[in-house]
């Protein structure tokens, strides 16, 4: 039996790197076609780490030829990530990466699967905002702060890897967080209503979408107590004021990197993040600062496999990077939750 499952290991992996030399040869014009592990360097190791991943991630495929492109996509970020853990070593990278349950998607792969097509916030329809006043500035506000220790925040919830539905799970924590403000219970909200039943320009289903629509159409629909206003913020410190005072809050941001696909730990530092062309949903849950670092404490909807449990810690005070500031939104859950309770 022992002998039977080494060779039977020995032929799938004869045959993915058989299909993977016929796709070369058939799309070497095509980009991503290029390993970075030498096929000579290939090993029953990576072999061994492959399956144990499979494994891990219940991960089954159509045919070899699908396997084979999985895997391609699995070496090559194998590689970027010990490639960046060796700089974060070095001290010349803020946080570490890891492979997760979507290592065998290639970046494009993600782009086209996961996030919303790129929306420029300058460009966007126009939403019922309330700009930031001199007066809600609070010198008061503490230096760091993390709501899901105030019970205001969900487990983290998973999208998947074929619905571009970030802009859905970023609108229902928002209006979580404000519930459970009006009501000291934490309430679990379908993102799959938002999904199927909200459909316009600025929200798709699972072609992608905005936060703030998604928190109108709860008004429109009288779900979560919903008072169909949100506040919509351009700067930080005004971020930080509402996130600091209200709760948690639904943002966009630029999620199109190598970088974010995997993150693992560490405050994330991405110089080529674009502060106006967003195309992920996300919800900040909190901020602080770590190793003289600022940060925002964000929830993702990528699973716990993903990041930090399901979180990560997003450059503050670094010119507004990845939009993290750029289009804010914040439920207001009546009775007015604008004036802080005892929480």
């Amino acid at each position: 039996m022992i002998w039977f499952k080494i060779a039977l290991s020995v032929i799938i992996f004869v045959e993915i790197i058989w299909t993977w030399n016929v796709r070369q040869t058939r799309y070497s014009s095509k980009p991503y076609t290029k390993l970075e592990v030498p096929l000579n360097d290939i090993t029953s190791k990576h072999l061994q780490e492959w399956s144990h991943w499979k494994n891990l991630y219940k991960k089954e495929y159509k045919n070899a030829e699908e396997e084979s492109t999985k895997f391609s996509n699995w070496l090559r970020n194998l590689n970027s990530v010990s490639e960046h853990n060796l700089n974060a070593s070095l001290n010349k990278i803020s946080f570490t990466a890891a492979l997760n349950e979507f290592s065998d998607m290639s970046i494009q792969e993600i782009r086209n699967n996961m996030l919303g097509q790129k929306m420029n916030f300058v460009q966007a329809p126009p939403a019922q905002s309330q700009e930031m006043s001199a007066s809600d500035i609070d010198s008061t506000l503490p230096d760091e702060i993390d709501w899901r220790e105030k019970g205001f925040v969900t487990e983290v919830k998973n999208q998947g890897p074929t619905c571009r539905a970030g802009w859905a799970f970023s609108a229902t924590g928002s209006m979580e967080g404000g519930l459970f403000r009006r009501t000291k219970r934490l309430t679990s909200l379908s993102e799959q209503n938002l999904i199927d039943c909200s459909y316009t320009n600025c929200k798709k289903g699972c072609d992608g979408g905005d936060p703030g629509s998604g928190i109108t159409f709860s008004e429109e629909s009288s779900v979560a107590y919903v008072d169909g206003v949100w506040k919509q913020y351009r700067d930080e410190v005004g971020l930080k004021s509402m996130v600091g005072r209200l709760g948690p809050a639904s943002t966009m941001i630029d999620a199109s990197h190598e970088s974010f696909q995997n993150y693992a730990g560490g405050v994330y530092d991405e110089p080529n993040c674009s502060s106006k062309d967003l195309d992920h949903g996300v919800l900040i849950v909190g901020y602080g600062k770590e190793n003289g670092k600022d940060y925002w404490l964000v929830k993702n909807s990528w699973g716990t496999s993903w990041g930090e449990k399901g979180y990560i810690k997003m450059s503050r005070n670094k010119n507004n990077q990845c939009g993290i500031a750029s289009r804010v939104f914040y439920p207001y859950v009546y009775p007015d939750n604008n004036k802080l309770d005892d929480m």
